[in-house]
């Protein structure tokens, strides 16, 4: 009998840290955004879902782009909590660290934090926005800029950020402090870049500044503080690297797009 108690306390183990495919569908929420409000998943974009048995979040992957995210986990995994997109964002179930900086436009434009409610039983992921987005392009951009940075002299815009409840969502939102966001820059010749930063959401002013190791070649503020909502991504006046003036008016008029009013997609 003892043989035969230890035989079965052996193989339980073995039973429950076997290893099977878990799948989760999203709805028509999208991570790639294009300039018209049109969303789509891309092949190989990667979300974080919560594994309450381990305590730890497990990676899924949508191979084929179309919001159904697969992943490979112990079999006696509970996953609930949470979903995160990007994955690698969330510190937790209750927070995410957004960069400090970025390899590339590329990159920057695709990180913004989404989240999802999950429940244990329950495929279907429903993401929502955490916070804003600010889009910038900068025309005749020269080879000597190496990087584009975001700042504000009175809001952390990299770090950590807690999860708070407002109007119903999840949200991220402005905290005191001086912080920026850096996006790299690798040009070759004169030309055009379009860069979208996530951000927290709240009202700050802000500075766009470029330059390169030795330091800012131009800087671009703010007259005061400009207003970011969740869900919504404000596209800036573009500027002209060659002629662009040192300041912009806070009050002059911001393209404003919230990425959620399309019930078709969101």
């Amino acid at each position: 009998m003892a043989v035969l108690w230890a035989v079965a306390c052996s193989r339980e183990p073995m039973t429950e840290s076997r290893l099977v495919e878990w799948a989760f569908d999203t709805e028509y929420t999208k991570a790639s955004i294009a300039d018209g409000g049109a969303f789509s998943w891309q092949q190989g974009d990667r979300i974080d879902i919560w594994n309450a048995t381990s305590s730890a979040f497990v990676p899924f992957t949508t191979l084929a782009g179309k919001g159904r995210f697969t992943a490979t986990a112990p079999a006696n995994a509970s996953f609930s909590g949470a979903a995160f997109y990007p994955a690698g964002i969330a510190g937790s179930v209750s927070y995410v660290t957004l960069p400090a900086s970025y390899a590339s436009p590329e990159t920057a434009t695709a990180a913004f934090p989404m989240y999802a409610p999950v429940s244990a039983g329950d495929h279907l992921l429903h993401f929502k926005h955490l916070g804003a987005m600010v889009n910038l392009t900068v025309t005749r951009l020269q080879p000597e800029v190496t990087r584009l940075e975001l700042r504000s002299g009175s809001t952390l815009l990299s770090g950590r950020f807690d999860l708070a409840t407002v109007s119903g969502h999840q949200a991220i939102c402005q905290q005191s402090g001086s912080g920026s966001v850096v996006v790299s820059l690798s040009l070759s010749e004169e030309g055009t870049v379009s860069v979208t930063f996530p951000v927290p959401t709240g009202s700050y002013p802000i500075s766009i500044c470029l330059g390169n190791a030795g330091g800012d070649l131009l800087v671009i503020s703010s007259s005061g503080s400009l207003s970011f909502d969740r869900a919504n991504r404000y596209k800036l006046k573009t500027f002209d690297y060659v002629t662009a003036r040192y300041a912009f008016d806070s009050g002059e008029p911001v393209e404003s797009l919230n990425v959620e009013d399309d019930s078709a997609n969101w």
